[in-house]
């Protein structure tokens, strides 16, 4: 989906690709680009699995009534945890 506003960490994880990807066609590779790609790959790899947003430029429209384990706030955030069960602290 195009996105008219694209977040900054969106923007810093497809710039240190891009410069992964220049150094090692020019054998310039650091140890700081690989582990900034890395850091970039995981990040996007996070997005993709919906474990992580693109921050506060995410398209609205598609947010989730809350159920019985979550919550919203009025800006349309919403969160949703696993209930926990605590043994022995009584």
């Amino acid at each position: 989906m195009p996105l008219t506003i694209v977040p900054d960490g969106l923007k810093v994880a497809v710039i240190d690709l891009a410069c992964y990807r220049l150094a090692s066609t020019h054998d310039r590779l650091t140890e700081e680009i690989t582990e900034r790609a890395k850091t970039a790959r995981k990040l996007l790899e996070a997005i993709a699995a919906g474990k992580a947003g693109l921050g506060t430029a995410e398209p609205q429209g598609q947010a989730e009534t809350p159920g019985e384990n979550g919550a919203s706030s009025s800006d349309g955030a919403f969160f949703e945890a696993r209930p926990r069960n605590f043994r022995g602290l009584a």
